[in-house]
């Protein structure tokens, strides 16, 4: 914190809160958006350290009243997936340089951006057994915060209405982010100074998660697969960017 700009520091800010209405609209644009952008101003360390963070304070507030409405029957084979991917991931973020990082953040959203361009009908992500599933968005989850693409694809091409996969994210983002947290903290990727740039972000995050939510409500199922591609996109694009920037 003492050591950002308040332009940076303001730039940090309007990211949290257009990733939180993206969030509160799917149940998922969070981490996707916000990690890519924010490692434009922060290292990547840094980025997915207060994503985390993030991810783990709001899923606490609002898991408990998605559990209800979620598609329960994947997510105990998607959470013991990523109970599994998330500390190897952890562990593959201390090593890698920042680029390399970048790069495999952005061809995972582009792989799960075709996913679900392409549909259940010609797509092989609704059918894929959900401990592998989870397994790779944990990995991805301590690797780079972005525990989504792979599940997203999962559930939006499954059976199943937009409110019940919106909120089996919810839940299921909730559990990723205590574990990348748990992690995070034993292998010395989390500080302080990760929490409290967390701190000044999370108002920022619960106003744009509760636009979103009030999005979700007056929208309809067309909106939101076309907020779920836009995210997918957009992050993909930012973070390739990035890193080929950074190889050049």
């Amino acid at each position: 914190m003492s050591g950002l700009e308040p332009f940076q520091l303001g730039l940090i800010l309007a990211v949290v809160f257009l990733s939180g209405v993206l969030r509160g609209l799917t149940g998922f644009g969070f981490a996707i958006a916000a990690v890519p952008l924010l490692s434009l101003v922060l290292e990547p360390r840094a980025a997915v350290a207060a994503v985390v963070l993030l991810q783990l304070a709001i899923g606490l507030t609002d898991a408990p009243k998605a559990w209800g409405e979620a598609w329960r029957a994947p997510l105990p084979w998607l959470i013991a997936g990523a109970v599994v991917g998330t500390p190897a991931g952890m562990a593959a973020l201390r090593l890698l340089p920042p680029d390399p990082a970048r790069l495999i953040a952005a061809a995972a959203a582009a792989l799960a951006l075709a996913a679900v361009w392409r549909g259940p009908a010609r797509s092989g992500a609704a059918r894929a057994h959900p401990g592998w599933v989870g397994l790779a968005s944990g990995l991805l989850n301590g690797l780079a915060a972005i525990p989504g693409p792979p599940v997203v694809a999962h559930v939006l091409n499954a059976s199943v209405g937009e409110a019940s996969a919106r909120a089996a994210l919810i839940v299921f983002f909730a559990a990723t982010a205590a574990l990348a947290t748990l992690s995070g903290v034993a292998l010395g990727v989390i500080g302080w100074p990760d929490a409290a740039l967390a701190a000044a972000g999370f108002p920022a995050l619960m106003a744009g998660a509760a636009l979103g939510a009030r999005l979700f409500r007056l929208g309809s199922p067309t909106l939101y697969r076309r907020a779920a591609l836009a995210v997918l996109a957009v992050s993909a694009l930012a973070a390739g960017l990035k890193g080929l920037a950074g190889l050049a």
